[in-house]
């Protein structure tokens, strides 16, 4: 089950069912407990399709409600004797993304003969919902050698008690169609990695993850999700909005591109003619003198060794 972005069904004129006394829900996991007491009338079973759903919208946004749950209902056969009914039951629970506050609403709907949901009744609670489940903090893109890029993520927290283990995490990051806003969506996985189950207020990180995007994937809107394993697979429990960064030009490419019009800006000046050189001479080197006497001494010596010859 993924979670569905509203797309508010037309509302049915008159309405054939409406919720009355009490009504309520508890999500414990993945499970929720719904519950309602509804009035049937006469042409509730002309309609076919009866849901009792739980919706959830984030305050203070602009983003779409989600559905969370949904209870598949029966008219009761003896409804125009007894129009008032009390339904109960558990189904799975897919609550939206993110750890922010959600106004709740049960919503009453049909289908029509045309396969179009028809909304019968509509209840708000007054208290509104924070969803407990694992959230990623610390996304960033980094750029390394070239255009190389990484993904780093400083830690993979899980906020539940502490006996309460999360399933297979993995951490995705998508290039979509369009900006994600919740549920359902359509894009290109750029890269992943999983994460070991973890404990309840435990974490792990950080992480380092390659990101082998292509030219078509810069040109899309980039979100990093946190998927957790479940009995209906994996379901998106935290994202965040990255912005992937434009290639970089080559620096050869760079420099001649700045340098092209500074050229041709620049005017065509004349050389300064350049100054004369100044030569300083060196001073005249003075021819060596013998000392006085020396010649005598060498022919005495010379004419001792002819002597003894």
């Amino acid at each position: 089950m993924t979670p569905m972005p509203d797309d508010r069904p037309d509302t049915a004129t008159p309405a054939a069912a409406r919720l009355v006394g009490t009504f309520g829900y508890r999500i414990e996991g993945d499970t929720a407990s719904l519950n309602a007491e509804i009035h049937w009338s006469p042409a509730a079973a002309d309609h076919d399709g009866w849901r009792l759903q739980l919706w959830a919208r984030p305050l203070g946004g602009v983003a779409p409600s989600v559905l969370v749950a949904e209870l598949a209902l029966s008219v009761p056969l003896h409804s125009h004797g007894e129009p008032q009914h009390y339904a109960e039951g558990h189904v799975m629970a897919v609550p939206p993304a993110g750890s922010g506050q959600h106004e709740m609403t049960l919503r009453l709907v049909s289908t029509a003969a045309d396969g179009r949901p028809l909304l019968h009744d509509e209840a708000a609670f007054g208290q509104p919902e924070r969803f407990v489940q694992p959230r990623l903090e610390g996304a960033s893109l980094r750029t390394g050698v070239g255009d190389g890029l990484a993904l780093v993520v400083e830690r993979v927290h899980n906020p539940r008690p502490a006996d309460n283990f999360s399933g297979s995490l993995s951490l995705e990051l998508w290039a979509l169609a369009e900006p994600y806003r919740g549920g359902a969506f359509v894009g290109r996985c750029i890269t992943s990695v999983r994460v070991a189950p973890l404990a309840g207020q435990t974490d792990s990180g950080p992480m380092v993850m390659p990101v082998p995007a292509t030219a078509a994937d810069r040109q899309r809107p980039w979100c990093l999700m946190l998927r957790e394993w479940t009995a209906v697979g994996y379901v998106t429990r935290d994202h965040a909005a990255l912005v992937p960064p434009l290639p970089a030009r080559p620096p050869a490419a760079a420099a001649a591109t700045s340098a092209t019009p500074a050229a041709r800006a620049l005017p065509t000046m004349p050389l300064p003619t350049p100054m004369p050189a100044i030569v300083r001479a060196a001073p005249p080197r003075r021819a060596a003198v013998p000392p006085p006497g020396l010649g005598s001494r060498l022919m005495a010596n010379l004419r001792q060794l002819l002597h003894r010859g």
